[in-house]
């Protein structure tokens, strides 16, 4: 189970692991505000997503003024990131963390890591050239319930070089770093990098936690304050199912084929003047299974005002899921105000199967009437 940073660094510090000061924010007024209060020279602004490569993927921007931490949160929040929006690995990020930027002097990449074959644990030091990817420099191994001894913290250390001003600090961080392995039941730690800094002090910039999914049971604090849409239980029986949720404030639901476009219906709802309630991806491939899901979903959420579903490409070939489908749509009919819109190869095919249903929704010929529609269901698209 891989957590958010803003979780590791919590964590790690419980342990006694410091890292320069930080606030999540989950607007881009939040993390101006968190910036201003922090009060540093500069800071970074860092989408929260798991998994390495935000650098890469636009979600690390440094800046030195309030109004360019608040665009580039603006720039990172509600992004699906991935390969493309459309890929079954697309993350989607609604939140970022402010953190101001530490004087650094030396980096050293830290990580702990369970041997499962020996059951020992072992902490790999590298240089600050080498970078997390290259092999160890140098290497202690321990076991769990005895932890890191000094004298192998002191060891690790010189082979990183780690100087005397900063020696004692480093050790600190080594031997605090390998009671977190146990205390978390943690498959590794990466501390990438370690920073030493000017004032003699040694800072996780970028942790990196990995608990074992079949110790996580045992760990409530890591639920108390975790990722509210990775808590959400809806969340997770759409994961089940092979949809993607993403729960908003707002009263219309936004269902669509493909992740991207439930985001874009959700965009159209808020310029037709809606509020979207939430995001459901059903993904390219629709089977019944899906489609069941998803109604009981959307039966179960009772604060909903209407709802607007986008299909792209409905494959008439697969019968029993377009029959799913027509029937779902259907019977939220009954229920709610609900807009179709109904787009590529196709198209005209799937508006003729869908409305043979003798109670049906409001067929619309754009995104922008269906979000209107939605936006205003007692009143008759323009």
């Amino acid at each position: 189970m891989l957590i958010h940073e803003f979780q590791a660094r919590r964590l790690l510090f419980e342990e006694g692991i410091d890292s320069p000061r930080g606030r999540v924010a989950e607007s881009p007024g939040e993390a101006e505000t968190a910036f201003l209060d922090l009060a540093p020279p500069a800071a970074y602004v860092k989408g929260q997503r798991v998994g390495p490569g935000r650098s890469a993927s636009g979600l690390v921007a440094k800046a030195e003024h309030a109004h360019e931490i608040r665009e580039a949160a603006a720039k990172m929040l509600g992004k699906w990131d991935g390969p493309s929006s459309r890929s079954e690995d697309a993350v989607y990020v609604d939140r970022v963390l402010v953190v101001e930027e530490a004087p650094v002097s030396r980096e050293v990449h830290v990580r702990a890591r369970v041997e499962r074959s020996s059951g020992e644990v072992l902490v790999e030091v590298l240089g600050a050239e080498a970078g997390p990817a290259a092999g160890p420099a140098a290497v202690e191994a321990y076991v769990p319930l005895e932890g890191l001894r000094p004298f192998q913290a002191r060891k690790l250390a010189a082979a990183a070089e780690v100087g005397p001003e900063h020696g004692p600090e480093f050790c600190r961080v080594l031997v605090a770093l390998s009671r977190a392995v146990a205390r978390l039941d943690a498959e590794s730690v990466e501390l990438h990098p370690l920073a030493l800094t000017e004032d003699g002090r040694a800072l996780v910039l970028d942790p990196k936690v990995t608990i074992d999914d079949r110790a996580a049971f045992r760990h409530a604090e890591i639920r108390r304050f975790s990722d509210g849409v990775e808590e959400d239980m809806r969340v997770l029986r759409a994961k089940r199912s092979g949809l993607r949720f993403v729960p908003l404030e707002g009263d219309v639901a936004c269902v669509a084929t493909e992740a991207d476009l439930a985001a874009a219906a959700a965009d159209a709802v808020t310029v037709a003047g809606g509020e979207p309630a939430f995001l459901l991806e059903l993904g390219g491939a629709v089977g019944p299974t899906q489609v069941a899901e998803a109604s009981r979903m959307l039966a179960g959420e009772t604060a909903l005002k209407s709802v607007l579903v986008w299909i792209y490409g409905l494959d008439l070939s697969a019968v029993s899921s377009a029959n799913a489908l027509r029937a779902a749509i259907e019977g939220l009919s009954v229920e709610l105000p609900v807009a179709v819109y109904v787009s590529g190869p196709g198209r005209n095919e799937g508006l003729e199967f869908l409305s043979e249903a003798p109670a049906g929704p409001e067929f619309c010929g754009t995104l922008s009437e269906a979000a209107r529609f939605t936006a205003r269901p007692m009143e008759s698209p323009q």
